[in-house]
């Protein structure tokens, strides 16, 4: 992984709870582990949602206009 910042998150216990089962059966190594994952999924689900196109920044929207101009 790059360069990286520390963010600090607040679960309820039950979160906790059904995060370390996650861990005991081996799903995943840690806590921290399981916040990435999550956190990408839902970038990857609302930036999609969002019309934007994967790492270019860009929306499927300015991605068809630039095509027009060509």
């Amino acid at each position: 992984m790059g360069k990286s910042s520390l963010i600090h998150i607040r679960v309820g216990k039950g979160i906790k709870r059904e995060m370390q089962r996650l861990i005991d059966v081996g799903m995943f190594s840690t806590e921290s582990e399981i916040a990435r994952e999550g956190i990408r999924h839902l970038l990857i689900k609302y930036l999609k949602e969002a019309g934007f196109d994967g790492a270019s920044g860009k929306t499927n929207n300015d991605r068809d206009e630039n095509a027009k101009k060509k």
